[in-house]
């Protein structure tokens, strides 16, 4: 397993489980100590298990056609951090209103690969560095640290954004029948359904983050636990 290896000057250095229960490598300095007890409990756990209650708790308003208490409905609408759904959060749902369908489509589900892509920029420096002036892509001295981060930052970012863009992806395929009006899509009546024209680009945009995103992710985990 991985745990963090705390130190009065960082508390952000991963080390083996084994290191940091040494008797001879205990944690110095009161931030150390705190985090390094922090991660000895099950606290990590409970922290999922709030942010999951909120994430559940963000999707009664687009669940439900309920009319909410206006301090019921800022509740939900304010949950939305805990699954990273900023473009629903009070603010700047109203600023990006306006925008098209396909907008906020590509907006959520190409997000998630360009947030990743900021988290591994000090990875790719530290295999560089490896490879011009160290001998090799991993003979870095902070590459074992730098990789236990990354790899610890991205599960905890896909367990957090994981609802919202599967729910992306998925919403491209819950259309109406209006009668006069045409067979449009539920999440934008200004849109026909993407299910009557499988050749156009939200229902094969939205097709391939669908295997991507709520099929590859939980694929991925089975993965990496076998």
């Amino acid at each position: 397993g991985v745990a963090p290896m705390w130190s009065s000057q960082s508390c952000f250095i991963f080390a083996d489980t084994r290191e940091l229960m040494d008797d001879r490598k205990q944690p110095e300095g009161g931030c150390a100590k705190f985090l390094a007890w922090l991660w000895g409990y099950p606290l990590l756990g409970w922290i999922k298990i709030i942010i999951s209650f909120y994430q559940v708790l963000s999707s009664f308003m687009a669940t439900y056609r309920v009319d909410w208490p206006s301090i019921n409905s800022l509740q939900m609408d304010s949950a939305a951090v805990s699954r990273l759904d900023f473009l629903a959060m009070p603010g700047l749902n109203c600023i990006i209103e306006g925008s098209s369908y396909k907008v906020m489509l590509v907006s959520y589900l190409l997000g998630v690969p360009l947030i990743l892509a900021v988290l591994s920029l000090p990875s790719l420096y530290v295999i560089v560095v490896g490879i011009v002036s160290k001998g090799g892509w991993n003979q870095h001295p902070k590459f074992p640290s730098v990789s236990r981060r990354l790899l610890l930052m991205t599960l905890l970012f896909i367990f957090v954004v994981y609802p919202t863009v599967s729910v992306a992806s998925l919403r491209s395929f819950s259309c109406q029948d209006l009668g006069e009006l045409g067979h449009l899509l539920k999440a934008d009546y200004r849109e026909p359904c993407p299910r009557d024209a499988p050749d156009g680009f939200i229902f094969q945009w939205s097709l391939t983050f669908a295997i991507l995103y709520p099929v590859g992710i939980p694929f991925l985990a089975l993965l990496v636990l076998f």
